[in-house]
């Protein structure tokens, strides 16, 4: 019934993903799994099939063993097939293109999806069967790559650090010059800097340590900063590797989280009436506000600075009492109705 309701509330893009889902369970059953690469690592397994753009659910079929229920005109296939066959069974015919992984890919299933008119691609072991028999014996040295075509299937294998095995049906063996691949100038170094900046900053106002961190909304992340980046400037030859380096080179204590210290009342106010004034020149008097309140704060610090300098110095009679207003005990509030709360602070 879920299931359905999912499928009717939406038509997924041309590409989709099928992979396994665990939703955590704690009690005991014949079916539960164990997956350590999951986050919950224990429970129930799904088989899903996801718009790869949203990670929207269209469809899904829960494992029970050999229970598994599946379409009858798929139940004589393995289970890799039988579940990419019924998942995807309602978008046959519609040219879509699907994403797998090892456990998914075979020869079979690209045979089977391609007389329905649907391409897919992902990597695949390299002893599945219907697999050339080079691929169980070739040894490729470090860069080297081995292809081989049968009709639409290109299978490919490949060397790095290790040895990496891919099937598709949308590419053929040829080689392409990758110009993303190009180190980017300066200017567009600064293009990615000026864009990183674009994002608002929120800076941390009472701290035990004078740090420089800067925060950007907990909302972001690397990720959503290079798609937003794309989406700026498509024709762009930056890639994901170089923005991120560039954030983290030339903007080593940026944080994506809210500060985790205290904000001055005073200060926030200041800063609201700058933004909110209706002339330049009460504009002006609250920035010149803002300014002397900055300096009595840092003159403040200075001199509860050289207190601790002269108490700690040989001989001094200079006793300073330090006290941490984050880490302070609050008195009660004069409408409550106990002070136990006041008592157990200061009795401690």
């Amino acid at each position: 019934m879920l299931v359905q309701k999912f499928k009717s509330a939406y038509t997924p893009n041309q590409s989709v993903t099928l992979d396994e889902s665990l939703v955590a369970l704690k009690g005991l059953l014949g079916w539960k799994q164990y997956i350590p690469t999951k986050r919950a690592r224990f429970g129930l397994k799904f088989f899903q099939l996801c718009q790869s753009e949203s990670g929207y659910i269209w469809n899904s079929i829960i494992y029970t063993g050999k229970g598994t229920i599946f379409m009858e005109e798929y139940e004589h296939y393995g289970l890799s097939t039988k579940c990419v066959s019924t998942l995807i069974h309602e978008l046959k015919n519609n040219g879509y293109l699907l994403t797998t992984d090892n456990f998914y890919t075979s020869p079979e299933v690209a045979e089977i999806l391609l007389k329905y008119k649907t391409d897919v691609i992902g990597t695949v072991s390299g002893n599945r069967k219907g697999l050339p028999a080079e691929f169980k014996t070739m040894k490729l040295k470090k860069g080297e790559i081995k292809a081989f075509q049968k009709g639409k299937i290109m299978v490919l294998q490949w060397r790095d650090k290790k040895t990496l095995t891919t099937l598709s049906t949308i590419h053929n063996a040829e080689l392409v010059l990758n110009q993303e691949n190009q180190q980017p100038n300066k200017s567009l170094r600064n293009l990615v800097r000026c864009h990183i900046l674009s994002f608002p900053r929120e800076v941390s106002h009472y701290s035990r340590k004078k740090s420089k961190k800067e925060y950007l909304s907990p909302d972001l992340n690397r990720s959503r900063l290079y798609t937003a980046f794309k989406k700026q400037y498509p024709q762009s030859n930056v890639t994901r590797a170089y923005y991120v380096s560039v954030l983290k080179e030339d903007f080593p204590k940026l944080k994506f989280a809210r500060p985790r210290t205290d904000t001055c009342n005073k200060c926030d106010k200041l800063n609201v009436s700058v933004s909110i004034s209706a002339s330049p020149a009460e504009k002006r008097i609250a920035e010149t506000q803002l300014q002397l309140h900055i300096l009595k704060s840092d003159e403040a610090q200075d001199i509860m600075r050289g207190d601790t300098i002269r108490s700690q110095m040989p001989g001094s009679s200079v006793t300073v009492f330090a006290m941490d207003l984050q880490q302070g005990a609050f008195c009660s509030h004069p409408n409550t109705l106990t002070n136990v709360l006041f008592k157990a602070a200061f009795l401690l």
